[in-house]
């Protein structure tokens, strides 16, 4: 019974202690109960999935032998209904707490992997898989268990909560583990991902290979439902502690994070209107500590990949700028007119990025740069002799003059983009201004009578 079981957890914390030492010792109970039930759970499905394991069914092998593998939530499942139940009755630093405990004790199961060599006897193989089974059921469900417990709805409304003066201990307390429990996901998320390539493809890893891909889908899933849990905005030191990270890995998963959580907050209902009426000092000062990591990450060569391990590393490196420029441009578009000052300061590293040598990230810092001018208008006059003739650089090189080689594909794309994005923000935004640089712009026409501009 879910008020037995509560005591005895309770009873494992020092009442008299300070608040940190009270979270640490529920935690630690909590987890241990939690993890009993889970492996609880899994063992009394065993039963059951070799029963079934005859018959060929799709749609019940699911909830019968593998509960965890392929998305389905657990909460029918008596033994870990009685876990969430559990959970539900403490903080919300407790609970993250837990889950982080949860995905960390998933990472430090023993090896599934099966490592028979090729000539060994089949029963020694056979052994081995049937060793590794629980082993995977047991990762699978932990992760799965803390998936779901961050899709509560509960969580997220007791952290809206605590933003409360009276609560603000626990809204501290609360993000210190939210933080925690976002690298540990991150390193859980890049662990799956070594494991599923170090598999390979050969046929007797398969089934090896797909369970590193079902443990990083819940992984993945769990990533993507811990951002919503805290209130808009605080989430913003701790994204920004994440993007600073050396690791290429990391900062592409905070910036992927980053991006699909400002993309849910600014397509509500006027969004704009209370994101602007919205911005404190406090909120500016966050927004512009993030930025700086974002514009710092979309330079080149400033991520760690860059340059230092070939083709995948350089790859790696320029599909985070051009993810580092589109958040910069989603956040210029959505706050650059309300705070000119925090975005005026990113001008060089958005004008850096669109004379990029990178197709990805010079298309990117187009369009961040086409953002940038029309949020932030007269704001840019001052900069403009210093940004304003690389970009007319970029478009006459993209153009040559008629007696030259006609230009090629790329490059007449480059010069529509350039032309419907920068070009049209400049006439729109500060068209008193752009006399100076106009003839180097008008002689750049004529040389694409047919670019296909939409203006």
């Amino acid at each position: 019974p879910l008020p037995l079981v509560h005591a005895v957890v309770q009873r494992a914390v020092p009442t008299a202690a300070p608040r940190a030492e009270r979270t640490a010792a529920a935690a630690s109970a909590l987890h241990a109960v939690v993890v009993l039930l889970v492996h609880r759970h899994v063992l009394s499905l065993r039963p059951a999935a070799a029963a079934k394991a005859p018959a060929k069914q799709p749609s019940n092998a699911s909830s019968d032998g593998n509960a965890s593998s392929d998305g389905e939530t657990h909460h029918d499942k008596p033994l870990i209904a009685l876990s969430h139940a559990l959970c539900a009755t403490h903080e919300p630093a407790v609970r993250l707490r837990v889950c982080a405990l949860l995905v960390a004790s998933s990472l430090r199961l023993a090896p599934v992997e099966c490592t028979a060599a090729a000539g060994a006897a089949s029963a020694a193989a056979a052994a081995a898989a049937e060793g590794a089974a629980p082993r995977r059921a047991l990762k699978l469900a932990l992760v799965g268990f803390v998936r779901d417990a961050l899709a509560q709805r509960s969580l997220a409304a007791e952290l809206t909560a605590s933003v409360q003066p009276a609560t603000a201990e626990a809204m501290v307390e609360a993000e210190a583990e939210w933080e925690a429990l976002l690298e540990c996901l991150v390193a859980a998320a890049e662990h799956c991902s070594a494991q599923r390539s170090r598999a390979g493809r050969k046929e007797e890893r398969l089934a090896e290979r797909s369970f590193w891909s079902s443990l990083g889908g819940s992984v993945q899933a769990a990533l993507d439902l811990l951002l919503p849990v805290l209130p808009p905005g605080r989430y913003t030191p701790p994204m920004a502690r994440l993007l600073a990270r050396t690791s290429g890995a990391v900062q592409g998963r905070a910036l992927h994070l980053l991006r699909s959580q400002l993309s849910r907050e600014f397509s509500a209902k006027h969004s704009r209107r209370a994101a602007a009426a919205a911005l404190s000092h406090a909120a500016l000062a966050e927004i512009a500590d993030a930025l700086r990591v974002v514009c710092d990450a979309t330079a080149d060569g400033t991520t760690a990949a860059a340059g230092h391990g070939g083709g995948a590393d350089e790859a790696a490196a320029q599909k985070n700028r051009q993810a580092a420029l589109l958040t910069l441009e989603l956040l210029a578009r959505e706050h650059a007119a309300a705070a000119p000052d925090v975005f005026e300061r990113a001008t060089v590293a958005v004008v850096r990025a669109a004379c990029s040598a990178a197709p990805a990230v010079r298309s990117a810092g187009l369009l961040a740069t086409s953002s940038f001018v029309e949020g932030l208008g007269a704001q840019l006059v001052p900069h403009m002799p210093a940004f304003l003739p690389k970009l007319l650089a970029m478009l006459e090189s993209a153009l040559p003059p008629p007696h030259d080689a006609p230009p090629s594909r790329d490059a007449l794309s480059f010069a529509a983009a350039w032309l419907d994005g920068v070009g049209s923000s400049l006439l729109a935004a500060v068209p008193a201004f752009l006399p100076p640089f106009l003839p180097r712009l008008l002689r750049s026409l004529p040389r694409a009578p047919d670019l296909p501009t939409s203006g």
